[in-house]
């Protein structure tokens, strides 16, 4: 669905194979950065949400990857608690909570 603007989304995967995982790293380090081990923060328009899916697509085997992209609102964000090291920088801008 088009939206206006960016939004920032969660991208959390979970890859069978190593070689596959590296590629899909580095696809989603094209987009954002990371939150934790399998997850990322990315802040996308809707063009570059559609290119993304379509490059993980490519580099995933489908029937035994997953990968979960989660929308989340202004008001979704400000209540996103992290522990430890609570700083991430996607491509285009900081995140701190």
């Amino acid at each position: 669905m088009p939206f206006a603007g960016k939004r920032l989304f969660w991208v959390a995967y979970d890859i069978r194979s190593p070689k596959r995982w590296r590629r899909v790293f580095e696809t989603l380090k094209g987009y954002g950065g990371t939150v934790q081990f399998s997850i990322f923060a990315c802040s996308l328009t809707s063009t570059q949400l559609a290119s993304l899916e379509d490059e993980l697509g490519q580099v995933m085997n489908l029937k035994e990857d997953r990968a979960a992209i989660i929308p989340l609102c202004e008001r979704c964000q400000r209540h996103v608690r992290l522990l430890g090291s609570q700083q991430w920088v996607t491509h285009d801008q900081p995140f701190v909570f």
